[in-house]
């Protein structure tokens, strides 16, 4: 049942990155992108909101944010929102299993994939947000995310 709930979260969240990334192509940058045109491309994203404070409440609303990955660290995110020199996007939509699923995409490391639970308590973060803390370090165990994975078959592991 637990993954009936988050296939809509998950095919939600691969349909925006598809068109974040037309978008991006079409105006030349991730830093180009913006809310209006991704509205214009797609109306999935009427609704969808920009910034690390940006939460996602289910499976239909996207949260998203321009990211800047650091010279020093180039396939972590530094830095975040509305920034016209970004080099890549990350979102995350909720599913209804209260597990935030992430697609990070950059210039430097493509396309990779986190989660991680959502909870007032006993959760990685309290919202689903786009979020700067995500690293591709493994989690210690017992911890409820999943690091940046660009070696899932295009999808997400199951949180531990």
């Amino acid at each position: 049942q637990n993954g009936a709930k988050a296939k809509a979260a998950q095919s939600n969240a691969r349909s925006a990155e598809a068109v974040m990334q037309s978008v991006a192509t079409d105006k030349g940058s991730y830093g180009s992108v913006d809310l209006t045109a991704l509205v214009a491309a797609d109306t999935m994203f009427n609704g969808a909101t920009e910034g690390l404070s940006a939460s996602s409440t289910g499976p239909s609303v996207i949260s998203w944010s321009r990211m800047t990955y650091g010279a020093a660290s180039p396939y972590v995110a530094t830095v975040a929102a509305g920034s016209a020199t970004a080099t890549g996007i990350q979102l995350a939509v909720q599913g209804k299993d209260n597990i935030c699923y992430v697609i990070d995409n950059s210039n430097t490391a493509g396309t990779r994939y986190a989660s991680f639970k959502v909870a007032a308590s006993g959760g990685y973060a309290t919202t689903c947000a786009p979020n700067v803390g995500l690293t591709t370090a493994a989690p210690a165990t017992g911890n409820t995310y999943n690091a940046l994975d660009a070696n899932v078959d295009n999808g997400w592991k199951a949180i531990p």
